[in-house]
């Protein structure tokens, strides 16, 4: 069976093609998830004319910029809560702000859409820790309590490194004000001056913490590594 068909939406034609050999219920369906799929793609709207409508307190408009953004916002929230339930409540709060404030967006001096948003969302959960104060600065890392390591046998040529989904688990398991230097510097790419900031700390205190982060994690992977090879061992 051979079928060619065009999909026509905002002045953009889309043709599809296809040899298709099995029954004609599963060619139409194919055929209806990929004109779905034409239509949703050019429903997008481009994000100068995206940031008007929100503006123009369009409802559209608002729930295009949530959909697109909510989901990589969450994963930023729950960084610096680590609680779910908290983390959507910050998700809630961040977006109200922004569209607040999207009126003073400007792309020139705020760079990117997604980098404002992610901006303020940081400064959420930021603003909500400061107000529940979760968190402190450690500046002794013996004061960190790690676990001492056992002295075992194992292959040492045998590679064992923890996942990304590890990784993540010993990050949140940092004191709070370790995590949130790390998470600021480390994930969300900003400088020790703009952390000082944010954090009103110096410069050489988020320095600090950033290393003592590091070193704590150090010991957390080198613990994880310990237990999986102890268990290698084992079998």
């Amino acid at each position: 069976m051979y079928c060619h068909a065009s999909v026509r939406r905002g002045g953009l034609k889309h043709d599809c093609k296809w040899v298709f050999y099995k029954n004609r219920y599963n060619f139409e369906a194919t055929f209806y998830k990929y004109c779905v799929l034409i239509l949703k793609i050019n429903r997008m709207l481009p994000e100068e004319l995206l940031i008007e409508q929100c503006r123009k307190g369009k409802q559209a408009a608002q729930e295009e910029l949530y959909d697109r953004f909510s989901a990589a916002m969450l994963s930023v929230c729950t960084r610096y809560c680590g609680n779910r339930t908290e983390a959507e409540d910050l998700l809630q709060e961040g977006f109200i702000k922004i569209f607040r404030n999207i009126y003073d967006f400007k792309a020139k001096n705020e760079g990117s859409l997604a980098a404002w948003i992610k901006r303020i969302m940081v400064n959420t959960a930021l603003s909500y820790l400061r107000d529940k104060k979760r968190f402190s600065f450690i500046e002794d890392i013996d004061k960190v309590p790690i676990k001492d390591q056992e002295d075992i046998l194992f292959d040492e040529n045998e590679i064992v490194s923890p996942s990304s989904q590890d990784l993540m688990n010993m990050i949140s398991e940092l004191p709070e004000g370790y995590k949130l230097v790390f998470n600021l510097y480390v994930i969300e790419d900003y400088g020790h001056k703009e952390i000082a900031s944010m954090l009103g700390i110096s410069e050489g205190t988020s320095k600090s913490q950033l290393s003592k982060a590091r070193a704590f994690l150090q010991k957390k992977i080198v613990e994880w590594e310990t237990r999986k090879k102890k268990l290698l061992v084992a079998v």
